[in-house]
């Protein structure tokens, strides 16, 4: 009894927890790509790369399936200018914008309509080359009102 106890637990929790962990996103870098001047390259290249760049604040959620996230934007870095952007988050490497007041500095591709994140998890090199600290230029707190101009 002790046994099918135990069993079925494990196959519970299996069940609740493997589609998150299959959902995950993974970048594997070699040690070459990890060198401070492979990450200003690929830094270089998603700057290149991205449509718009922006500091925005989130202010209206990602849910998936049923609404894209809506960006308010405070200082565009480069691409069009537009008030707002909307993100749609269509697969795990995408982030989706979950907290209403958020403030981020985003990488977007796509547009013009719908745009999506093309974080490269380099921000101070991305930072760098656009000339501009984030921490200081744009910085949040979780838990504290964004609505604020640069």
């Amino acid at each position: 009894m002790r046994k099918a106890l135990i069993l079925g637990a494990v196959v519970l929790l299996g069940a609740y927890t493997l589609p998150t962990i299959a959902a995950a996103c993974t970048v594997v870098f070699t040690d070459a790509e990890r060198t401070p001047a492979a990450q200003q390259r690929r830094a270089a290249e998603a700057v290149e790369r991205a449509v718009v760049i922006v500091d925005a604040e989130v202010v209206r959620p990602y849910m998936r399936g049923q609404q894209k996230a809506l960006l308010k934007a405070y200082r565009v870095h480069k691409g069009p200018l537009q008030a707002t952007y909307e993100v749609d988050a269509p697969t795990s490497c995408n982030r989706a914008f979950e907290v209403v007041g958020e403030r981020v500095r985003v990488l977007l591709s796509g547009g013009p309509e719908v745009y999506f994140d093309d974080d490269v998890g380099l921000a101070r090199q991305v930072d760098r080359l656009l000339k501009s600290d984030r921490r200081k230029d744009w910085p949040y707190l979780a838990g504290l009102p964004a609505e604020a101009t640069p």
